[in-house]
């Protein structure tokens, strides 16, 4: 009898190859049409060949985290888990479209683009997983304190690295948003006032702005991580339930 092969192992096989090509193909394509004659090089669909490459290979590759997530959690995940997560990527999306059009914050504005992308990408994801039913929540017992100790742990250490290191990116530096050849017109006076202006506006708003910023990503990993430890500690309880019901039921003769 011939071994059927796993759905998950399937859907490698048949992406990856594309996947490693379209990357190959990206990476070496500048080379070669760099090689070319200048009129070939001129054509759009020549110099378009690299991103279209480069194009497949990221669609193909996330396709196919889609698909193995199916595979692998579809049907498994609690409602209690799944609802949360769901909750804060929608809040995501919402976000980025008020950032986009909010005129209070002009960073918020900046970030709102990459807020909204990244929130619907993850909704994209999240949807095609399938969570068990609510009814089901109602055999599972209580979220452990461990679990939500760690997950509150992990995600004051996502929320504190993301804002250290969007508050050092967002630092306001020389020439604070100006053409440098008008900064260079500039005396210190002036100079003067407009780095203070720019830091006032740096602790003022886009300080606060990255505070808020950056609690979404942590709230992703705390209900995430505690979604997974709670997994994790449920099937290490009934295991031996099932266990125990599977001896029990066993025939008095069997062994």
């Amino acid at each position: 009898m011939i071994a059927k092969r796993s759905p998950s192992l399937r859907a490698i096989r048949a992406l990856a190859p594309v996947i490693v090509i379209g990357i190959v193909l990206a990476v070496l394509a500048p080379s070669i049409v760099a090689s070319l004659d200048e009129e070939t090089q001129s054509l759009v669909l020549v110099q378009a060949i690299p991103f279209f490459c480069a194009f497949v290979a990221i669609l193909l590759s996330y396709i196919l985290v889609i698909v193995l997530l199916m595979i692998r959690f579809g049907g498994h995940v609690p409602h209690r888990v799944y609802a949360p997560v769901d909750r804060v990527i929608t809040i995501g999306i919402l976000a980025g479209i008020f950032f986009l059009f909010q005129p209070f914050w002009y960073v918020a504005y900046r970030y709102g683009f990459l807020v909204l992308l990244a929130a619907t990408l993850l909704f994209i994801v999240w949807s095609h997983v399938i969570p068990r039913g609510p009814k089901a929540d109602r055999h599972l017992p209580s979220i452990s304190r461990q679990a939500t100790v760690i997950g509150l742990a992990a995600a004051a250490v996502v929320f504190v690295v993301l804002l250290i290191g969007a508050a050092q990116f967002n630092q306001p530096t020389e020439p604070y948003g100006i053409r440098q050849r008008l900064w260079n017109s500039y005396d210190e006076a002036q100079r003067t006032t407009i780095a203070e202006q720019a830091q006032q506006e740096y602790n003022q708003q886009i300080v606060p702005f990255l505070f808020i910023l950056n609690l979404g990503p942590a709230a992703l990993v705390f209900f995430s991580l505690r979604g997974v430890i709670d997994g994790w500690q449920t099937r290490k309880i009934s295991a031996p339930k099932r266990e125990r019901s599977l001896i029990e039921g066993a025939p008095a003769g069997a062994g």
